[in-house]
């Protein structure tokens, strides 16, 4: 009886392996999801800025916005995922070959960031370790709620463009992030999702904070600053921050960003994601 049940371990183990997906992503965050479920080995091939930030021996197959074709079909993905900052026309080719292609919207909340991660796991067979990693996350989110329920909300303008100024306003994945640290933002009810303002609205608003994750932040932190008059810029309350952990929505990724700009805004609130 032991002989037959080990035997049939093995034989599933087996059957398992050799269905192991070959997994093509065109998004720096999916494919960080991957690396934290624990199915980094599934992936045959990346983007240059998935290179890039996670250091990953892989096949590059372009940056996000422009892939080479040729050279994912060299890799024979058994399914390619992408999102909206892919270019459609590209993807619809792909589609067109026969590869399954699975579409990831960009996520807008932190439940949102947990489906999409969810969803992910169920694609390589990691849902278990996915809930764990959700549930850590909830508790470590809803931590850091207590810890800044006595805080003064701060305004906050988020600066993810200069040239033109382009921030984010309601009902998008940094207007989540905002409130969650603590902060209202300040462009949230003059568009949604990432637009286009001109500086003498940001002049008008005079944020607490002004937090910029643009290029070329250094540049932008000059240009503030020649506003004296601003609070952001009078109370030291203009703050240049790495973009990369504000562009990765997955659960993990959200924690440490929410705690990394809850610190900023709330000097003195001993915020720790961990």
């Amino acid at each position: 009886m032991r002989f037959k049940v080990l035997t049939i371990v093995i034989f599933l183990f087996f059957i398992r392996t050799a269905h192991a997906l070959r997994i093509v992503s065109l998004s720096p965050y999916l494919t960080e999801s991957l690396i934290l479920l624990g199915a980094g080995d599934d992936i045959v091939g990346i983007t240059s800025v998935s290179c890039k930030m996670f250091g990953l021996k892989k096949d590059v197959v372009g940056d996000t916005l422009n892939i080479n074709i040729e050279k994912i079909l060299s890799l024979k993905p058994d399914v390619i995922l992408v999102t909206p900052m892919n270019k459609i026309g590209r993807i619809q080719k792909l589609d067109e070959l026969g590869i399954d292609i699975e579409y990831f919207p960009m996520e807008k909340t932190f439940d949102e960031c947990c489906g999409s991660f969810l969803r992910l796991a169920g694609l390589v067979g990691k849902e278990e370790k996915a809930r764990r990693i959700i549930e850590q996350s909830q508790k470590k989110l809803s931590a850091i709620k207590n810890m800044l329920k006595r805080a003064e909300v701060k305004r906050v303008f988020i600066e993810i463009g200069n040239a033109p100024l382009i921030t984010a306003g309601g009902n998008c994945y940094l207007d989540e992030l905002i409130r969650y640290a603590g902060g209202v933002n300040t462009a949230g009810n003059i568009g949604k999702g990432f637009f286009r303002i001109v500086r003498e609205k940001v002049l008008e608003l005079n944020p607490d904070y002004i937090i910029i994750i643009s290029a070329n932040g250094k540049n932008s932190l000059k240009k503030w600053q020649s506003f004296p008059f601003l609070k952001a810029v009078s109370s030291n309350g203009l703050i240049v921050l790495n973009p990369d952990i504000f562009s990765r929505p997955n659960p993990l990724s959200f924690i440490e960003a929410v705690s990394i700009l809850a610190r900023h805004i709330h000097i003195g609130v001993n915020v720790n994601e961990n």
